[in-house]
Parts: structure tokens; sequence; C-alpha cells
């Protein structure tokens, strides 16, 4: 098959979308960009979390350990989806993808887990701060791509 304009060519062979994103998630985990990246997300997500929760203890203490449960869900979610997307050295593109899913299954699972436990264990926790913390940790993710590659 010929290279097209959609289709990249490296070193004489067809490269396919599947390929390239292989190719491009080896090259940065084995430079140790993946997990820069990924510390640069948790550590922006704390910072956010923060910044929420300060905002919110102005107007009442209740508010502010709202937003830190919000923001804590967000990062721990975000933790447990890293640590599976952390063991995907070495696999062939549908292995990537797997762990994608995986890592995007295992970050529902604990996100919706840690909401029903606030929930439960938190009877006086605002909802509002609580979201809006949580919903910082994800433009988080943005702000972590806008850095250096």
């Amino acid at each position: 098959m010929k290279a097209g304009p959609g289709i990249p060519r490296l070193g004489g062979t067809r490269v396919d979308s599947i390929s390239a994103l292989t190719l491009a998630w080896r090259a940065a985990a084995s430079r140790g960009r993946l997990d820069r990246v990924i510390q640069r997300l948790l550590v922006l997500q704390i910072g956010v979390t923060a910044a929420v929760a300060l905002v919110c203890v102005i107007y009442q203490l209740r508010f502010a350990l709202s937003a830190l449960c919000g923001g804590g869900i967000g990062i721990t979610a975000t933790a447990a989806a890293a640590l599976c997307v952390a063991r995907t050295k070495g696999l062939s593109p549908g292995g990537l993808l797997g762990a994608q899913v995986l890592a995007e299954l295992v970050k529902f699972g604990v996100t919706l887990g840690l909401f029903v436990v606030t929930f439960l264990a938190y009877e006086a926790v605002a909802v509002g701060p609580l979201f809006i913390a949580y919903a910082a940790t994800l433009g988080a993710y943005g702000l972590a791509m806008l850095g250096k590659h």
C-alpha cells in the first residue's frame, strides 16, 4: 500500500495510527516522559484541590472539607489509573489498548466507590464544593498536557 497523506511512513514502512501511538507511547515511557506527565498531573490536581479548598474555607470549613474530599477522589482515581498504565512496558498495540481500557475502568470504579463512601460517611458533605473540586481535578488533565514535552 502506498503512503498517502493519511498514511505516515517510518523508515520506509507504513505506520498506521495504532502503531504510531504504540511507538510514541514506548518512546515516551522509555525516556521517563510518561512518568513526568503523570507526576505533573498529580501535582496539578493537588494544587487545584488546595486552591478550591482555600476559597471554600472563606465561607465555611464544611465547604473546604467537602472540596478536599472531591479533589481527593479525583487524585486517587488518577493515581489508580496511572498504576494500571505504568505496567504497559513491552505490550503490543492491542495490549496497550487493553491496558488503557482497564485503567479507565479502574478509574471509574475508584471514582464511583469513593463518591459512595463519601456520601455514606460524611453526612454534612456540601455537594457543590465536592463536585467543583472533583471537576477541577479533571480540568488538570488539560493543563498537564500543556507542559513541555
